[in-house]
């Protein structure tokens, strides 16, 4: 028996085995992974890659601005810099120089679910890239004076704190973008902007606190290593947090309304082109829709290439993106244009849209759009950062299925009979926002206003300069009549 077939029953880990049979454009084993629970709840996500030599690391909390009420959603951002700011063993300095002399990376980010810590080092230091996640998960300082500091540092990282006087007018749609409209009105963004201006340190404590609990936390690991010497690295650091109790709240599902259309004000001030484009609301990420969806935003993703800028010459690059969150999703299209062009445009991206629901497309073109989506999808394996990466933005699914899905065989699935009945479902239940991002001022605008500007200043300048003259001329002769008269 293996070491690690003895360490399971002893640590009293759970393991669920993710293996299934890979599509023909899938990776041997991309979705292979060894996921385990320890008893505290902590849990892993383990890929070994013996063909590298270095190990990509990342430490996933469930903690993200969805879970904090407006004017607060910078609470998480604002502890996870906090806790590269030092601990009681390590100056922030003397941590950032010890992963880096060891070959490796260290970082962070925050998105609406979740807080991630990123390690990239030599494989031979994984055990010290655990140990120094464990440090700063436990150990850190996070003193009055790192607070104040990492709160400028954030000021810094989003161009400087708010004034007054921006934040007053951003509340009353002065220099809000249509998207930022569009978002506030359907519930998915606040109306003022996020600052840590107001956040306490007290505040930050209890998030820590409430959110940092090891059944909240999961460690993939990607890279050159020996499964059972990290599982025991494990043990000794975040096998040993004591396990509490946490049930995380579940958000409330955005106002799915009618359609609406919105526009900037003074947002852009200044470009040359309008942005335009629409965004139809969808099932979220666990509905049946969610494959058919990604095929359909390839497929007009292509169409609207050909329609918009090939074949209209209007643009040099229309785009749909499609966001699916676990409870909802945004399918949405947009391009670039000259400001006349802008109606022409918008009729070309809802053509396409109304296309896939007047009737299936043909077959021979779904293949076509699917073959490109898997071969582009092969060549995501190529590094331990990619897996990683996958492996973080799924964590849903698996704590969802107990694996990963093999999302190329769901696509190969897609027919066209499918795709129109999730567009016909998707847009015919008038859940759209048309977006426009029209500029106040275009560049040739701006500059004959300032040639204007500088052509009335300069008449003005002058009109004033020869009124004075005009008056020391006529003071003048006033002055010498008086002494000619003095003199008869």
């Amino acid at each position: 028996m293996t070491v690690i077939g003895i360490l399971l029953p002893v640590l009293l880990l759970a393991i669920q085995p993710s293996a299934q049979a890979a599509g023909e454009y899938t990776l041997p084993a991309f979705f292979d992974t060894e996921n385990i629970t320890l008893d505290n709840g902590f849990k892993m996500v383990m890929k070994p890659r013996g063909e590298v030599r270095n190990v990509s690391m990342r430490l996933v909390v469930g903690v993200g601005t969805r879970d904090f009420p407006c004017g607060k959603k910078e609470t998480p951002h604002f502890l996870e810099h906090l806790l590269f700011t030092g601990t009681s063993k390590h100056t922030e300095t003397e941590l950032d120089e010890s992963i880096s002399e060891h070959g490796g990376t260290w970082n962070a980010f925050v998105d609406n679910d979740t807080t991630v810590y990123e390690v990239d080092i030599f494989s031979k230091y994984t055990g010290l890239a655990i140990e120094t996640l464990y440090e700063i998960m436990t150990d850190s300082t996070i003193s009055e004076e790192d607070v104040e500091l990492s709160r400028n540092i954030i000021h810094r990282e989003s161009g400087g704190e708010p004034s007054w006087l921006r934040q007053w007018l951003f509340r009353r749609g002065i220099g809000k973008t249509a998207l930022q409209k569009a978002f506030e009105y359907y519930g998915l963004a606040c109306p003022e902007l996020e600052t840590a201006s107001d956040i306490s340190r007290e505040e930050v404590l209890d998030t820590f606190r409430k959110y940092y609990v090891p059944n909240n936390m999961t460690l993939v690991v990607v890279g050159d290593f020996d499964e059972s010497e990290i599982v025991e690295k494990v043990r000794q650091t975040f096998g040993r947090l004591a396990e509490r109790p946490f049930v995380r709240e579940e958000p409330e599902l955005p106002l799915q309304a009618a359609s609406k259309t919105f526009t900037g004000t003074f947002a852009p001030f200044l470009d040359s082109e309008v942005s335009t484009g629409l965004c139809y609301f969808t099932n979220g990420r666990y509905s049946p829709d969610y494959f058919p969806l990604l095929v359909i935003d390839q497929y007009l993703n292509d169409a609207l290439y050909n329609s918009i800028r090939v074949e209209n010459g209007l643009s040099y690059g229309p785009e749909t993106i499609y966001i699916a969150e676990p409870e909802w999703g945004l399918l949405c299209a947009a391009t670039d244009v000259d400001p006349e062009n802008t109606d022409r445009a918008m009729a070309l991206i809802q053509a396409e849209f109304d296309a896939l629901v007047t009737s299936p497309l043909d077959e021979k073109t779904v293949t076509s759009t699917k073959r490109g989506m898997l071969l582009r999808m092969a060549q995501r394996g190529e590094s331990n950062i990619e897996y990683a990466s996958y492996y973080v933005s799924h964590l849903s699914e698996l704590e969802r299925e107990g694996r990963y899905i093999d999302d190329g065989n769901s696509i190969e699935q897609v027919t066209a009979d499918v795709m129109h009945e999730v567009a016909t479902r998707t847009m015919d239940g008038g859940r759209k926002m048309v977006i426009t991002e029209k500029p106040t001022l275009t560049y040739t605008q701006f500059y004959m206003l300032v040639i204007l500007s500088a052509t009335v200043l300069a008449f003005v300048g002058w009109r004033l300069l020869f009124g004075k003259r005009r008056l020391r001329i006529s003071g003048a002769g006033r002055r010498h009549g008086s002494d000619n008269a003095s003199l008869l």
